[in-house]
């Protein structure tokens, strides 16, 4: 339960980065899990992408010349993920998505890396090392294979000089005297 004085999921607020296209001041906010796992559903190159964990984010996100790999391979999603991140809503997503498929490559590319700046507050490298970490614990639990029975020796181990047997009388056990 939270304290009056400690904070809450309110007190962290979007990120939000500005774009500056022309005249107009754009905030862009970063993707969530919910946006992501939307886009997954929706377009099957995105879901493939990050199903193939660090090698294939880091050829497409992690790029140096990550905004124009990503509208080269996934351009769709790229359209999708600038209508989300700039405020569309539901009932004016196809609309939003369509004036963002129409704006000039630049803007695209402004747009996008201030999506991924927001998105990856600690930069795209942590989180693909935590897309690794998450793909681990969602994998099924492999099960080891069984190890061969040897066949037994029935042999005895010899006697060490270390194993010291010593007898004392009922009388030195005290109560811990147990019944022989």
């Amino acid at each position: 339960m939270r304290t009056k004085n400690q904070p809450g999921l309110r007190d962290i607020g979007r990120r939000l980065v500005d774009v500056q296209i022309g005249d107009v001041t754009l905030k862009v906010r970063g993707l969530s899990a919910r946006d992501i796992l939307t886009l997954m559903n929706r377009f099957e190159p995105v879901r493939k992408m990050l199903e193939g964990g660090r090698e294939e984010v880091a050829k497409t996100i992690g790029a140096e010349n990550a905004p124009q790999t990503l509208l080269a391979t996934l351009p769709d999603a790229v359209f999708a993920a600038i209508a989300i991140c700039t405020g569309s809503s539901s009932d004016r997503r196809d609309e939003d998505e369509r004036i963002a498929s129409e704006l000039a490559f630049g803007d695209q590319v402004a747009i996008i890396n201030a999506i991924i700046q927001a998105t990856f507050r600690e930069g795209v490298g942590p989180f693909m090392v935590m897309l690794d970490q998450f793909k681990k614990m969602m994998s099924p639990v492999q099960t080891p294979a069984p190890i061969p029975a040897q066949a037994s020796r029935n042999v005895s181990p010899p006697r060490s000089p270390a194993a010291l047997h010593v007898e004392l009388p009922p009388e030195r056990l005290g109560r811990l005297h147990l019944a022989s």
